[in-house]
Order: structure tokens, then sequence, then C-alpha cells
């Protein structure tokens, strides 16, 4: 912060760098700087209907703001908004001096966006030329330029962003880039939806994860927070974690995966990357209704920094974990055996608990129903484990495409799968 703010309250120099714990332009997008010149130019009030005070722009001059003194503005107000919602502007700078530019707050509503900046877009892309400070009275000047005492309204200000205080800034911003590269994993997502990443969203808008069974694809950014001319190129080693909170610490929180990634990142460039397939342990406590979890990655591969390699708080995806419980999947094989059909039916468990006394209750092929004594009883069938089944039909016409439908149950639920097959 300048010290003509920190000493005197000087509101010219009302601006601040902030450093961040995380690259978060990487993932929102990020605006440029620029200064713009022009100096000290006035105007008199040319229009002063009741209803409002709104302002006939006048710049002489060669600089932008003789010509392009247009800007857009965006912020989280809290007059009229709570500061809850974003809300953008744009409009015309009415006169400016050599540390303000001043606007008209026929704008729309400005309190509490102070520090928020103002750009202007050119063929090369957006700049922010200034940051909103508040609001001043302003007095008309008579044609002469002579400061009046008419009171014209409440006018809003942007502090500029001065060749110096540009100068300034870029004595400071690029001694934070390291000279090696800096791999900064961002933004844990699983599956393909891209929602807000919060856990009240996720504990009531997911369907959850069984404990004991894989993750859909899990997803990872990495940003090279690096000096320019600085390039990644290589293999990336990670580590996957489940956390009960967001804070993820490789010293208690449990992993479950580790991965590689390979690939090339130009300086303070962000990629996304499909990682390994990642398994929740059927150890992971879960809850019938889903127990609050979270994803978090940890970049192992030594770069410059080793304070942000983990991705903590938003950055680690909330996901909720159902307990443990079978999922059994059913495959079958026909073959004809004489005036029957032979059905070697196979009940895969792919889920994290075991499926206990699995029987098969009921087969159809076509319209055809089984005779064989019911129920066929398979028994228990653990985590990964596989069993088979045989059951026997009245022959068909060879090559007919129908369907078979194997209807069972277990002690956790029914048992209900229906397959298209060719008759052999």
């Amino acid at each position: 912060m300048p010290t003509e703010y920190l000493n005197n309250g000087d509101s010219r120099a009302d601006f601040a760098i902030v450093e961040l714990d995380r690259p978060v332009g990487a993932l929102t997008g990020s605006l440029g700087i620029q200064y713009v010149t022009g100096g000290d130019k006035r105007v008199l009030v040319r229009l002063f209907p009741p209803a409002y005070v709104r302002y006939n722009p006048f710049f002489a001059g060669s600089d932008y703001l003789a010509t392009e003194n247009l800007f857009q503005w965006a912020g989280y107000p809290a007059r009229g908004f709570a500061g809850t919602q974003m809300r953008a502007w744009d409009g015309d700078y009415i006169f400016n001096d050599a540390y303000k530019l001043y606007f008209s707050n026929d704008q729309g509503p400005v309190a509490g966006e102070s520090g928020s900046g103002a750009w202007r877009t050119d063929g090369t892309g957006s700049y922010v030329i200034a940051l909103h400070l508040g609001e001043e009275n302003y007095f008309a000047e008579d044609i002469l330029g002579n400061h009046g005492d008419l009171l014209v309204g409440l006018v809003s200000t942007h502090t500029r962003i001065t060749q110096d205080w540009f100068n300034a800034i870029f004595q400071i911003v690029p001694a934070s880039f390291p000279s090696t590269p800096d791999l900064v994993p961002l933004d844990v997502r699983v599956g393909t939806a891209n929602d807000p990443k919060t856990s009240v969203r996720v504990m009531k808008n997911t369907a959850g994860y069984r404990a004991g069974e894989p993750l859909p694809q899990v997803r990872l950014k990495i940003h090279n927070y690096a000096a320019n001319g600085v390039t990644w190129t290589g293999t990336i080693d990670y580590e996957v974690y489940l956390s009960t909170d967001s804070t993820i610490d490789p010293n208690t929180d449990t992993k479950i995966g580790v991965g590689q990634i390979t690939g090339t990142l130009n300086r303070r460039a962000t990629a996304s990357f499909n990682l390994a397939p990642v398994t929740l342990s059927a150890n992971v406590v879960g809850g019938r209704s889903g127990t609050l979890y979270y994803l978090g990655i940890r970049i192992v591969t030594p770069d410059a920094a080793t304070n942000n390699n983990i991705t903590n708080d938003w950055d680690a995806m909330p996901i909720k974990v159902l307990s443990a419980a079978p999922r059994l999947t059913v495959s079958a094989t026909l073959t004809r055996s004489g005036s029957q059909i032979l059905a070697t039916v196979n009940i895969a468990n792919g889920g994290g608990a075991s499926a206990t006394n699995v029987r098969v209750t009921n087969s159809v092929l076509g319209s055809n129903v089984t005779t064989t004594a019911l129920p066929y009883f398979i028994g228990n069938i653990a985590s990964g484990q596989t069993r088979t089944a045989t059951l026997r039909f009245p022959a068909m016409t060879a090559g007919t495409r129908t369907s078979l439908a194997v209807m069972g149950a277990t002690d956790q639920g029914a048992l209900n799968s229906t397959l298209r097959v060719t008759v052999p």
C-alpha cells in the first residue's frame, strides 16, 4: 500500500496489492493493467435535469481520455444488493484529474465496492485502469474555469493507475514469480459436473459414492506459477487423499491413490488432467444418507515452493460417501443341450460389502419360464467375487434374439437383471 495513503489517508493513492495464497486468476481468468495518460480536464455541466445528474463528456487533447473515455466495472455492491450479488456497469468518464476519474452516480448503486477494478478493452485485451474509490460532491465551474459554489451533486470516483503506480506495481509483482517451475494443483473435480463446490450442495443434491467402489473420473488443474520463459516439461507425481475436512494433511488423512501426469506447462499456464482411477476403501466410514469427506491432491514432484502443493479449502472436492454395499451385476452364456437350453449365469459383486443369501427365485427366457426347483440357491458373494448358476429352459429356434430375465433376492434387497441374448 502506498505510504501516501498509509501516512496521510490520501485518497489519490488509495489502493493496495494483495498477495493471495493461490493463483485464483488461473481459474477465473484475469485482466491486465494499464495506465492512461491525460492531465487535468474539467467540464462544465451541460445538462442538469431535476431527476438526476447527467454529464456531457468533454475532453480535449491527444490522450486516451480524449476519445475513449468509456469504461466497464463490476463488483459486489452493499447498497441495494447486500454485497451478495455481482453487478456490472459501463459508461463514460465525465472528467478527470491527474489521480482520479469521475463519473455520474446515475450508473447505479456503488457503496461497498471500494477496490473493485474498472477496465477498458481494446484489440489486445482488457485492462484495469482504475479502482473504485467512493463518492464526492462536485461543484460546477463557470465558463472561464473558475471554481463555483453550485453543488451539482454526487459523483463517483475511481483512483487512476498512474504511470508512477504502474511502474511501482511492476517492481513488486514480477519479483514474486520464481525462476524455476512452481506447480500449483487446483480445483479437484469428480465426474463431469462443474457445479459450485459447496458441501451443502453435495450433501443435498448428489447421489454420493459407495465405500469400496471406484470413483468416477477424478480431474485436476495444475498451474505453473513461474517467471517468463520458465516451462515445465516432464512427469508430475501426485498422491490422492481423503479427509474429513477441507484442510488436507498427508500426516493424518488417508492416502487412497497415487499416480503420474506427463505434460508441458508454459509459464503462468494452466492445464486440466484426468487422473488414474481412484477407489474408495471399503473401510471408509460412510452413512445411509452419506458422510461428508474431501478429496485432495498433493503434488510430490519437487518444485520451486512446497507451501502450495496441496489442494486445500476451495480446491479440495467435497464428496458424499455412502456405506459400503454389495453391487451385483449379471452376465450369461447360453448353450444348447439336446432339447434344452442351458444358461450359465454369472453374478458378480463389484460393491464394497458382501451379498448374503443370494438366490434366483425366477428366470424367464422369452416367454418360457423355468421348471427347475425354486429358489436356486447360490449363497454368499463376497466383494470382488463371482458365483455361477446354471438354468435350464425349453429349446427355442436357433439365432433368436430374446431376453433373459433373472429375478431373485439377497438379504440386502432384490436381484433383478434383464439381458439381451441370442439363442444358440
